[in-house]
């Protein structure tokens, strides 16, 4: 297989693809203006291949190590039991200490704070598979990565310190306050504010349905 530039600039197929190693195939298309480079944002090191229009990814060595690894718990750990914690309502603490062993919890966080060094696609790739197994129990996985990313991206390095390293283990858990009685998701209509006081700030607001709000440090 070999990528070639059609009349209208886009990429497309030359030969046939390969048997195996196709993952994560995706539906977004994806134009390629003839002289210019072809970059994506979906983490570095993510092989990209554009075809009639759409867009493929192959995984790099360490993604598919990933991707097999949360397979397997999803497949071993999480299948066996997800009923019974959907029908319980109970928050599944063991799955936690299973994905914190395995290092699931830092392939999104920088090396430096103890995880792994890759993005939002290793994160995408863990939930994709766990979600195979139980939805609501991969939730509690993502929704940690939610309320982490902004520490990453815009968090103090004293924040990202005190935080981040227990995130990437698994010692702690992550939360997004989004959801309010009067917004739902709108983030446009929230009416919580911070207001600075002195050095601090005074936090007023309500919300509610926050996922791992209730298991969040």
């Amino acid at each position: 297989w070999r990528p070639g530039r059609g009349r209208d600039g886009r990429l497309e197929a030359g030969g046939a693809l390969p048997a195996e190693g196709l993952s994560l195939y995706s539906k977004r298309t994806f134009s390629y203006e003839a002289g210019r480079d072809c970059h994506h944002p979906y983490g570095a090191g993510t092989n990209l291949i554009a075809l009639e229009g759409t867009v493929n990814y192959f995984l790099t060595e360490e993604q598919q190590m990933i991707k097999d690894l949360a397979a397997q718990i999803a497949r071993e750990k999480i299948a066996p039991i997800a009923l019974e914690y959907d029908e319980a309502g109970k928050f599944p603490w063991d799955i936690v200490e299973v994905l914190a062993k395995s290092d699931l919890f830092g392939v999104y966080i920088p090396k430096e704070y103890g995880g792994m060094g890759g993005g939002i696609m290793e994160m995408a790739i863990v939930v994709e598979e766990l979600s195979k197994a139980c939805g609501g129990i991969s939730l509690a996985y993502a929704a940690s990565g939610l309320g982490t990313i902004p520490i990453i991206l815009f968090g103090s390095e004293e924040q990202k310190k005190k935080y981040l390293p227990r995130l990437a283990a698994g010692k702690i858990l992550g939360a997004f306050a989004l959801t309010e009685p009067d917004a739902g998701s709108d983030a446009s209509a929230l009416k919580t504010r911070a207001l600075p006081q002195g050095d601090s700030y005074v936090l007023n607001g309500t919300k509610q349905w926050i996922t791992n709000g209730g298991e969040a440090t």
